[in-house]
């Protein structure tokens, strides 16, 4: 380790105005010893200074073990008309104002603040220099909220010596209103999507903070209804139900919809589902990396002569094992919310065995029977259940199952399920 460190603060007092820090241009200093990877910083980091008086800054820093090199050392002042900076870091004061000092080389550069006063301010007791605000420091220099949270940020006021000051409050305001306020207590509440600063003003000294408003993290994504049976030329709207990792529902939220089968069923921006031609296919929901799907059965609409007929055999078959497949994805995706969207009739027994279930299932389908019973307005369904776990002692089981699904205006529910051994 090799540490470099150059000298320590001076007060000149200035005799007349053809000093070392005349010109206003940035100026070129003696090359310093300074080892490589070294990070600059310029000594002090703050200071008073009276018109006409001078005071010198240095630079120090550290750096990591290796060949010392000769570099160069540029100073530069925000404000020539208020004080100047020679080659050597000396600053004269010229005029009352606050300026910044930079100190710049092989691509590092620091700075200090210097402020200019006309005369030396009072002192409460005779021989005690008086303590002057030179900077506000805002805590935390940035941080990142959703719309609706909230943050609380401190202003910590400084003096020239870098300690902080007793007393005194702070003037807050958000850049972006639109992306997050701030109140008179320095509490910043996220109100759109974006990126703003907020900054905390006393006696036109500032500090800021940056603050990122991000979309709540989604964590399920379950649709309304769970299967869709539409004839030719028949729309519906379909409902995303977003919760977040807590299971509270989250509003206002952009979803993309997506049609596996155009050809078949169109969707719109906004998820209404219309059926274009007589076919199977699914609607997907996607938030991000989280989505969803619905099966969509599209039968063609009756003739004239024939509108009085029930749905073909064949189509209720097609209807039940969207139904029946809805439900195995929703397994799958071990969303219990999601399941009970799929399982409109799934009892509270059923919804706690399930939640030790899901975890272990991978896959989950279903083989129906061709035959289908008919029961008042339901339909029974059987057929075999087959289960891949993700668990190496039972990988994979197959079920007997009996299921009963009721026909609604708009889709078919299922209303119960149960599995036993062949």
């Amino acid at each position: 380790m090799v540490l470099a460190v150059w000298g320590t603060v001076q007060l000149i007092p200035r005799q007349n105005g053809n000093g070392d820090g005349a010109g206003s241009q940035p100026t070129e200093a003696t090359r310093l010893p300074v080892a490589a990877g070294v990070q600059f910083e310029v000594v002090p980091e703050a200071a008073d200074l009276l018109m006409g008086a001078s005071i010198v800054l240095r630079t120090s820093g550290t750096g990591q073990v290796g060949d010392s090199t000769k570099t160069t050392v540029r100073w530069e002042s925000s404000d020539p008309s208020v004080a100047t900076v020679s080659a050597a870091g000396l600053v004269n004061g010229l005029a009352e104002g606050i300026v910044r000092v930079t100190a710049s080389s092989q691509g590092h550069s620091a700075t200090a603040i210097v402020r200019v006063r006309r005369e030396p301010a009072p002192a409460a007791t005779q021989g005690v220099r008086q303590r002057t605000l030179v900077s506000v420091i805002v805590s935390p220099t940035d941080g990142i909220l959703t719309p609706g949270a909230s943050l609380r940020l401190l202003a910590s006021l400084r003096d020239t010596d870098g300690r902080p000051l007793d007393g005194g409050t702070v003037t807050w305001r958000s850049e972006d209103e639109l992306v997050a306020t701030v109140s008179a207590a320095g509490v910043v509440t996220g109100s759109g999507l974006g990126t703003t600063r907020i900054s905390a003003t006393r006696n036109r000294v500032t500090g800021w903070a940056t603050i990122v408003v991000r979309p709540v993290p989604v964590a399920s994504i379950a649709l309304r209804p769970t299967a869709v049976f539409l004839t030719v030329g028949e729309s519906v709207s379909l409902e995303a139900m977003v919760r977040d990792e807590t299971g509270a529902i989250v509003g206002d939220v952009d979803v993309s919809w997506i049609s596996d089968d155009p050809a078949v069923v169109s969707v719109s921006p906004d998820g209404i589902a219309t059926a274009v031609e007589s076919g199977t296919t699914g609607i997907t929901a996607r938030i991000g990396d989280r989505s969803t799907s619905v099966a969509v059965t599209v039968t063609r609409p009756a003739a004239a002569t024939d509108i009085q007929k029930p749905p073909t055999a064949g189509e209720i078959h097609e209807g039940v094992v969207a139904v029946l497949v809805a439900f195995g994805r929703a397994v799958e995706s071990g969303d219990l919310s999601r399941l009970r969207q799929a399982y409109s009739g799934m009892s509270n027994a059923e919804a706690r065995a399930y939640g030790d279930l899901l975890p272990k299932v991978e896959q989950l389908t279903f083989t129906v029977d061709d035959s289908l019973e008919h029961q008042g307005g339901d339909l029974i369904a059987t057929g075999r259940a087959h289960y891949r776990y993700s668990t190496p002692r039972t990988p994979e089981r197959t079920f007997e199952f009996r299921a009963i699904l009721t026909r609604t205006a708009e889709a078919l529910q299922l209303a119960s399920i149960g599995f036993q051994e062949p």
